[in-house]
């Protein structure tokens, strides 16, 4: 047979394009081309199995495909938005398996597509009422992943249309054991482990819709019940001794759906998730097949349970989800009863080929004699005569020797488990190798266990009692199935032979060192460790499903470090006496690959000078001006190249899968030039906006429909549409075609100039749950990658994929121009961009604080794409509308394409930047600088159409006069300071002259207080207990209402905004401030007190506020913070809020968080200070509601106090 280097073939990201195949005729395996069909195999006479191939997946397959290419029709908005999100990867370090999108994707193509799609595809039922949908996923293909975008698909897509029967938001989850019930843990959206969050499963935004879902996971045992039958067998025995007759009838649906379901009783159309659906078959009374009990092949407790629940609350769905949906069919060992409504298909050869598992390796030469078959004895060995019979002895004792091949076979894989072990010391990896055994009965285990304990194997190593664990199988049974008879100390043991299997090669617990399992039969589903490099099977293996769920329990990978190619490196298990060979054989070293080291990616608490903090913004809203222009001179040309769109395509027919030279034709887009109008195209590209920007115009909507039709017939005639070819600018209808297919392309370059010069705001919209961010909010991480220390960065390390990046960085750590720096990396710090009509997430390379205080927003590029300069124009206007805000300093954003130019841009920030945004200009053609030497923005960077939408002289000369003064504020600065010297007065720095010379400027600070100060301790009775920059923050908002009224504005946002910011900034300088103070003198170790409430999302916020000495928490989150002190049970469990309670009761009064007065803060918050925050418009009258309301919680506010 041919040597094979590796079996992986695919990326696990990427739909499978290649398989291996078996040729019987060569008796070896060659790559075929394309996706395997799905299917499974089974024994048969040859020695490679019989493949049997599952027409129904396949038949889905295809009709997927097709409803894809057709952009996936039917779908509702909910669920168009999950897909694109889940297809995004740069929502997730890791991006998600194909066949984990395939799987999802099957069934919402199931549920949503057109009728027509779907012609010809019958799921057959399993003989019950309800419909039950399989996806087959081998073991580590990320089923729990799916069931959690199974869930959120349905609760989302239910909450928001709640008059679709197709979706349910009540969910009952079915497992079939503790370990994996536990496991299952992950699927509430309370947890503080969701997947929903771990893995980006849901948009931030849906996440409250989430959680008016109903979620319940039980253990399938959960659904037993007593049949009528059953209970008449009790009575007759006389095992039931009740006076109540009722205890002698079955329970009834209704009451047994409350006992199960609980609240969740109460609904309608509940979906059902079962995990291990292999367990949940209906019935097969007849199977004599071994190693099968025959309760349970009985149909009256997993799917009986669900037949009663469905009588009462009706199953909508019922998914199954298994790596091996077989059931038993009492017929020859070697027909399975594969369950007929398997709806996707992704298994072992695939995961295998895909480098999602380990990569197994079985005997199949050894220099001792053959069996009959002309196999090792080491293939099977429980089906050496000598061995089979030994291990069946009854009442052996322990110490009894085990059979010579056994022993033999202990001392080969224990010295390949050895030269593993010592391979991983020599690595640092801090956990061994895992060795498992399978035996068939426990006589056979014990002996096992004596024959290690003892040393009677050869490899010392192995002999550690204290990293042996033997498992008894019927103890564990127990535990897992929640066995009411296991109690007292049997019950404690259990739960400590639980911990210690379930948590075997993980660092810090009781497992983290076991290097030998010895188990009965299987073990439980959920086992998920991932260091098993050995196999042994000691028992009967009579089907290829035993075979797959044994080595199954071995198979799951160290790492998931992928390679530029998003290949996987592969990993193996090297499997003595488990006869699977329905897959190729693997040549290469027999030592399986260890992991990579994981480093521990982190914020320093030491380094927390070079925290860097920024705005998290959901997008960019923008508020247009009432007459729309375009100064063609500021739009950059859009280039079309004719080799990029396809308008002639040639056919030919096919036949037995060839193409044949018959029934030619060719297919040319000139024969249909009535759809590609010019007018046509005009139309889409305006519409198409108008669509987009309509919630951002105030004025007539039919104006602003004009208006853009205008100025798109004036853009698509103008000379910035530069078409490379000839041809098609001189043949019109061509031209007209070419434009249609890059109509996407167009949108989007006209859309960005629009908004770039015709907004009149430009108003960033915040994430309600986190408005700022930091890297103090980056999660601990993972990674194999390089990484570096630097000086000035807030993480412990700087993980690189490239030594670019690492030169890339050290030149940024090493400026003098630079303060503290941070690769954008788990940072969570991402801007909206549109690309070809869909919303993704640009994660733009480094952020850069400067020693000016100025930040810096860094891409490096290798080369530059259409798509990257789309990024560039979104990155342009975030920067612009948070620098609007003039509440983040100033930002800058730049774009180099070699490391070098990284030293030049950086040493412009020496000083003041002169430019604002960096870099901008592009190299001016020859043939523009005649025109540009008219234009005003030679000397001050402004347009003539700049200064002329100004409207006014004076208007003109305040642009101008603001333009000199930032060019020239550094000679203004060191004039005015040398001036100085030798005077009394106090120089203030460079920031605030600035600021000053501004408000002078803008009329915006009042020259005399007077009138202000009178007023407002006119309706503030106890001003002198008001902190002094709350009291400055209502005269400046008496003074800004005065102002908005001169100009007889309509919007008082402004003047709400200030009068917020008095609440705000009582609370916070009387209250929260003095508390983390407190605590800080009081405890200087309060991050080790509060580590607790650190890992909880709920007081995380306030006890990274605290623990970080950080003064500045917003109204809302303080508002959060009093309103969950009315949760005892928080109180209970949360160290921080048990201080923070005890403090106001002992400092304040437990008025603060009394119903009444938090009722005032909600209202402040909600009716004024978010919208005054946002473009909502605020009226006069209601701006006089607010200062009432303010009035009235600051008095309420200062008497508590």
């Amino acid at each position: 047979m041919k040597q094979i280097d590796k079996l992986i073939l695919c990326s696990p990201y990427k739909e499978p394009h290649i398989h291996w195949k078996y040729e019987l005729a060569t008796q070896e395996f060659f790559q075929a081309e394309g996706r395997r069909p799905a299917g499974y195999t089974i024994a048969s006479s040859q020695n490679i199995g019989e493949f049997i191939e599952l027409p129904l997946v396949n038949i889905i397959r295809r009709r997927l495909k097709e409803w894809k290419e057709n952009n996936r029709p039917g779908l509702t908005g909910i669920t168009r938005e999950l897909l694109e999100y889940w297809e995004d990867n740069n929502q997730r370090t890791y991006p998600l398996f194909f066949c984990q999108l395939e799987a999802i994707e099957t069934i919402i193509f199931l549920n949503e597509a057109p009728d027509h799609f779907k012609t010809g595809i019958a799921i057959p039922k399993d003989g019950g009422d309800f419909v039950r949908w399989c996806c087959k996923m081998a073991t580590g293909s990320g089923k729990t992943i799916v069931m959690a975008m199974l869930i959120a698909y349905n609760v989302l897509n239910k909450v928001s249309y709640k008059q679709d029967n197709r979706f349910s938001k009540n969910l009952l989850v079915v497992s079939p054991g503790l370990t994996v019930k536990s496991r299952l843990a992950v699927l509430y959206p309370p947890d503080e482990n969701n997947y929903y969050k771990e893995f980006n499963i849901v948009p931030p935004t849906l996440m409250d819709k989430l959680r008016q879902g109903q979620i319940l996971v039980i253990n399938w045992h959960m659904l037993a019940w007593d049949t009528q039958e059953k209970l008449n067998d009790k009575a007759q025995k006389k095992q039931l001794r009740s006076v109540d007759k009722r205890r002698y009838i079955e329970i009834s649906d209704s009451t047994y759906a409350k006992m199960v379901l609980g609240e969740m009783a109460k609904s309608n159309n509940i979906l059902v998730i079962n995990d291990e659906a292999h367990h949940a078959w209906r019935t097969a009374a007849e199977s004599k097949e071994k190693q099968v009990k025959r309760e349970d092949i009985d149909n009256t407790v997993w799917v009986g349970g669900l037949d009663k629940l469905h009588r009462q609350v009706k199953i909508l769905r019922c998914h199954d989800f298994s790596a091996t949906p077989f059931a038993p069919t009492g017929k020859r060992t070697s027909e399975l009863g594969l369950y007929e409504w398997i709806i996707s298909d992704f298994g072992l050869n695939d995961a295998i080929e895909s480098g999602l598992v380990k990569t197994p390796r079985v005997v199949f030469r050894d220099d001792g004699k053959y069996t009959s078959d002309y196999k090792s004895r080491l293939y099977h060995i429980y089906n050496d005569d000598e061995v089979r019979e030994d291990l069946n002895q009854k009442q052996v004792a322990k110490e009894t020797p085990l059979p010579d091949l056994v022993k033999n076979a202990y001392n080969l894989l224990g010295s390949d488990w050895l030269k593993t072990k010592q391979e991983w010391i020599k690595r640092g990896i801090k956990i061994p190798p895992a060795m498992i055994t399978i035996a068939n009965t426990t006589s056979t285990s014990e002996r096992i266990k004596f024959y290690f304990d003892s040393s009677e194997c050869e490899v010392k190593e192995l002999c550690d009692i204290d990293k042996t664990l033997q498992i008894d199988s019927e103890i564990l049974s127990q535990i897992e199935n929640e066995d009411e008879n296991l109690s007292g100390s049997k019950k404690l043991l259990a739960e400590e032979l639980r911990a210690k299997v379930d948590t075997v090669g993980k660092i810090g617990q009781p497992g983290e060192q076991v290097q030998n399992v010895i188990s009965v039969s299987m073990l439980s589903e959920g086992w998920d460790a991932k260091n098993v490099t050995q196999i042994m099977g000691l028992r009967a293996f009579s089907s290829q499903l035993l075979c797959e769920q044994v080595i199954g329990r071995g198979l799951r990978r160290i790492s998931y470090e992928f390679d530029e190619n998003q290949m996987l490196e592969p990993e193996y298990v090297n499997v003595f006496g488990v006869p699977f060979s329905f897959i190729p054989h693997e040549g290469g070293v027999s030592v399986p690959r260890p992991p990579k080291p994981k480093f521990q990616i982190e914020p320093v608490k030491e380094k927390i000078d070079y925290e860097i903090i920024f705005p998290n913004i959901l997008r960019v809203d923008t508020v247009f001006k009432s007459n729309l222009s375009i100064n063609y001179n500021e739009i950059k040309p859009i280039i079309i190249d004719p080799s990029d769109s396809i308008t002639v395509a040639e056919l030919a027919g096919v036949i037995q899968n060839n193409v044949v030279p018959a029934a030619l034709t060719d297919i040319d887009l000139k024969e249909y030039s009535e759809r590609f109008r010019l007018q046509s195209v005009i139309f889409r590209v305006a519409t198409n906006i108008y669509g987009r920007e309509k919630p951002n115009w105030r004025g007539n909507e039919y104006d602003f429909l004009a208006q853009l039709i205008r100025l798109t017939e004036e853009f698509i005639n103008s000379s910035k549409i530069i078409i490379k070819t000839d041809l098609f600018n001189r043949d019109t209808t061509r031209k007209n075609i070419l434009l249609s297919l890059n109509i996407s392309r167009i949108i989007q370059h006209f859309w960005v100039a629009i908004k770039d010069q015709n907004a009149e705001v430009l108003t960033p919209v915040f994430d309600n749950e986190k408005p700022i961010r930091s890297t103090s909010d980056m999660p601990t991480w993972y990674t194999s990658k390089p990484n570096e220390w630097h000086k000035k960065c807030h993480i412990n390390f700087t993980v690189f994929d490239s030594t670019w990046e690492a030169n890339n960085a050290n030149i940024i750590d090493k400026h003098e121009a630079v303060r503290a720096f941070v690769k954008n990396d788990h940072l969570g710090f991402t801007i909206k961009y549109h690309y070809k009509g869909v919303i993704r997430n640009y994660i733009p390379d480094y952020l850069i604080e400067l020693k000016n205080g100025d930040k810096l927003i860094l891409e490096v590029k290798g080369q530059d794409s259409d798509e990257n300069r789309v990024k560039r124009e979104f990155l342009n206007l975030w920067v612009k509308a948070v620098n609007e805000t003039n509440r983040f300093g100033k930002w800058h954003w730049a774009v180099v394409f070699n490391s070098s130019e990284i030293y030049d841009l950086l040493e412009k920030y020496r000083d003041f930047p002169a430019e604002a945004y960096l870099p901008q200009k592009e190299n001016i053609q020859p043939e523009e600088i005649e025109v540009q030497r008219t234009d005003l923005s030679s000397f001050y960077e402004i347009s003539i159409e700049e200064l002329r939408r100004a409207g006014t002289l004076e208007g003109m000369i305040n642009i101008v006069t603001k333009e000199l003064l930032r060019l020239n504020i550094k000679k203004i600065t060191n004039t005015i300071q040398s001036a100085l010297e030798g005077t009394n007065e106090v120089f203030v720095d460079e920031e605030e002259i600035q600021e000053i010379i501004y408000s002078r400027l803008d009329g915006i600070t009042p020259i005399d207080n007077s009138v202000f100060d009178a007023r407002v301790r006119g309706y503030i009775k106890d001003v002198p207990k008001l902190e002094r920059q709350s009291f400055s923050f209502l005269i400046s908002a008496e003074y800004i209402h005065d102002t908005l009224v001169k100009q007889f504005s309509e919007d008082y946002s402004p003047y709400v905004l200030q009068l917020s910011r008095s609440v705000e900034s009582e609370l916070l300088l009387k209250l929260f401030i003095p508390f983390i103070n407190y605590i800080r003198n009081s405890n200087p170790n309060c991050e080790l007190e509060y580590a607790e409430d650190e890992n909880y999302p709920t007081t995380r916020p306030f006890a990274q506020a605290v623990i970080n000495n950080r003064h500045s928490i917003s109204l809302g989150s303080m508002y959060f913070i009093l309103n969950n002190l009315n949760d005892g049970n928080l109180i209970d469990r949360s160290k921080l809020m048990s201080d923070f309670h005890l403090f106001i009761i002992d400092n304040f009064s437990p008025d603060l968080y009394a119903a009444d007065f938090l009722a005032e803060l909600n209202e402040l918050l909600n009716k004024f200070r978010n919208k005054s925050a946002h473009i909502s418009t605020i009226s006069r009258d209601k701006a006089s509601d607010c200062k009432f309301l303010v009035r009235k919680i600051l008095a309420r506010f200062l008497n508590l106090v």
